[in-house]
């Protein structure tokens, strides 16, 4: 019975060692996870004092951005539960749904804040200055008809006001790609109605010519006329 016990101390001594080293293992996930964990939360935190500090340049986007923080908080809340109840491997997905979403916020706060600018200031600025050239260039004349302006700037403040709508929902990356296209326009027509009043003074320089020498030759063709009557 000794010999018997002997083995079964042996066989159970094994096992439990390979329980030991699970538990080990366990707890070193779940360690692991505890540091990952904390460095999110300082981060998220981080995040949060910045984007409290600077409400007012994340304009209508504000509400977006309120609840992204908020979904992030409740996956720190279901992060915990799956450690309570040791699913760690639940655990570590939501690990990573939550940095990836405090990624996306980070990137959301550098980046709105340009666009924002560009949206409401430079875009709404050179809309008005190239509205304001075309209507002095067509008060001295300049044919600008076939450039269609009116209907360039419509299309152009429609795509502003629909980018716009984008920026509240957080759509960064498609909207930076309209409001540049929408620069690019309208620097386009700006130039397009110089080059066309630059065309109009350039005419302009040479009719007043072309009439000098025409009233010159006229003052000739009467002096000639008078001598040929005498």
């Amino acid at each position: 019975m000794m010999e018997d016990i002997d083995i079964q101390l042996t066989i159970c001594e094994e096992s439990v060692g390979r329980v030991n080293e699970t538990l080990d293992s366990v707890l070193e996930q779940e360690n692991e996870q505890r540091v990952q964990i904390n460095t999110l939360k300082e981060n998220f935190r981080e995040v949060k004092s910045r984007l409290s500090k600077n409400r007012a340049v994340y304009n209508q986007s504000m509400d977006y951005l309120d609840q992204e923080v908020t979904q992030i908080e409740k996956m720190f809340s279901l992060f915990e539960e799956w450690m309570f109840a040791s699913e760690f491997s639940k655990a570590a997905d939501q690990q990573q749904e939550i940095a990836e979403h405090i990624e996306n916020l980070e990137h959301l706060i550098e980046t709105l804040p340009p666009l924002y600018e560009l949206a409401k200031g430079v875009l709404p600025r050179a809309i008005d200055e190239v509205g304001y050239h075309y209507a002095q260039a067509k008060n001295i004349g300049v044919y600008l008809d076939h450039l269609d302006i009116k209907k360039n700037l419509e299309i152009i403040s429609d795509m502003l006001k629909e980018d716009l709508n984008k920026l509240r929902s957080g759509d960064c990356d498609r909207v930076r790609e309209n409001l540049l296209e929408s620069q690019e326009r309208l620097s386009q027509l700006a130039e397009q109605i110089s080059k066309e009043e630059r065309a109009y003074h350039e005419v302009m320089g040479s009719v007043d010519v072309l009439y000098e020498n025409v009233k010159s030759i006229n003052r000739d063709v009467e002096d000639i006329e008078q001598l040929y009557s005498r």
